[in-house]
């Protein structure tokens, strides 16, 4: 199980997963709301801002993390808990290596972009050489 770290944010998790899967999360350069590596999304045959200071932005990186999962044949879950901790959210990203051969990455994050791409992080780590 995995959760992120308090210390870790979206932003930490983006750019792993440009790392990790470079075809679909990126780094830019230079964007207007400030300095630095502004992490993006590759959907829909076009790069969007996924900012994780603004709520477009989260949404366009939640979409990328389902949509990386589905373009590798993984199966997604994302739930609210109901408890109200801090970490709040709980996903499960299900790597399905045959029709009952499947291995299983879950974790919880304190929003759902959080909680389901740190397991996304995670999955594709397991999977790297």
């Amino acid at each position: 199980m995995t959760t992120a770290t308090k210390a870790e944010t979206l932003d930490d998790v983006l750019h792993d997963l440009a790392e990790l899967a470079p075809k679909r999360f990126g780094l830019q350069g230079w964007y207007v709301s400030g300095y630095g590596h502004t992490p993006q999304a590759f959907l829909n045959d076009d790069w969007f801002i996924a900012d994780p200071d603004h709520p477009q932005g989260r949404a366009v990186a939640q979409h990328a993390c389902q949509e990386e999962c589905q373009a590798r044949g993984w199966t997604w879950e994302l739930y609210a808990d109901k408890t109200g901790g801090a970490d709040s959210f709980f996903a499960t990203i299900y790597r399905t290596r045959s029709a009952f051969n499947w291995v299983m990455h879950d974790g919880y994050g304190g929003t759902p972009v959080l909680a389901i791409a740190t397991v996304l992080r995670d999955a594709l780590r397991a999977e790297a050489p």
